[in-house]
């Protein structure tokens, strides 16, 4: 594997997890707000 395509590879790898944690936090608050009660699902 050459340093470029482990770099690429990395990169998207960077982007997607970012992506979901973002993703999943979003979830997570929005439950939250959506909830009365302020239960997490967690």
């Amino acid at each position: 594997m050459k340093s470029d395509e482990y770099n690429r590879f990395c990169v998207i790898y960077l982007r997607k997890t970012f992506v979901m944690a973002v993703f999943v936090h979003w979830l997570k608050t929005s439950v939250v707000t959506r909830n009365k009660h302020g239960l997490c699902m967690c």
